[in-house]
């Protein structure tokens, strides 16, 4: 096997892989696919189990979940951030600061002078606006919102792998018990349906989280819901 070649192992060891590959290939080769997928998965959940805990809501699989899921989101936020050449691959405080000096040119404009009332309250209502928004531009805010973002991401991911570990297991352990290529096939498709839209949600929750800009946009969705439902869905949906 070129593998073995390529790893560097010694003469002997080679043939021992060589020969224990052979020998579970050989058992295998003849077996039911049916029966060799429902004994790997029986083996995958037992390995599960034993790794998270026999109970699916217990302290220890919210612990080792929390584990896991931070190394793994570490491990990405650090590899983009080779990519991008930062030291995370998110950087809050960049965009909190980018978002101020936008807001600020905006606002630094000259506004031409109102001509009816109804523009002298708008202009009132963006003076109100702006004096609200840019009290918060200090180095102090700046640093508690990429503190409180990089904290909220963390508990994010760690909540959604903890309920994804959970449903994932539950299907899995289905699986098992119904043992028919049918059943798999649906309760693989639940799993997705059902995975793949709550990570949806986090994501988009994960988006408003590290756009500011978005922020005043927020009360808009509020209020245009409150007209008609369909106003939401429209907004969600990006229509």
């Amino acid at each position: 096997m070129k593998f073995l070649d390529d790893v560097g192992l010694r003469d002997t060891q080679k043939a021992s892989f060589q020969k224990r590959f052979d020998d579970w290939w050989h058992s295998v080769s003849h077996a039911d696919r049916r029966l060799f997928a429902l004994a790997l998965a029986e083996r995958l959940s037992n390995a599960v189990d034993n790794y998270f805990g026999a109970r699916l809501f217990s302290k220890r699989a919210l612990m080792k979940s929390f584990i896991v899921s931070t190394c793994v989101l570490v491990l990405c936020l650090g590899l983009t951030g080779i990519q991008s050449g930062r030291t995370i691959g998110v950087a809050p405080w960049e965009a909190y600061q980018r978002t101020a000096s936008q807001l600020e040119a905006i606002w630094s404009k000259e506004q031409p002078p109102p001509k009816t009332e109804a523009d002298r309250q708008q202009q009132q209502a963006m003076k109100e606006l702006q004096k609200n928004v840019m009290q918060y531009n200090s180095a102090g805010w700046m640093v508690f919102y990429s503190v409180c973002s990089l904290l909220v991401l963390v508990f994010l991911n760690s909540g959604l792998f903890f309920l994804s570990v959970v449903y994932s297991r539950l299907i899995l352990k289905e699986v098992i018990a119904a043992g028919r290529v049918f059943s798999t096939i649906t309760l693989l498709i639940a799993n997705f349906a059902l995975v793949f839209p709550v990570w949806t949600v986090v994501f988009l929750m994960v988006t408003v989280l590290f756009t500011p800009l978005l922020w005043l946009f927020i009360p808009l969705v509020f209020v245009l819901s409150r007209l008609s439902v369909y106003w939401l869905f429209a907004i969600f949906a990006g229509g």
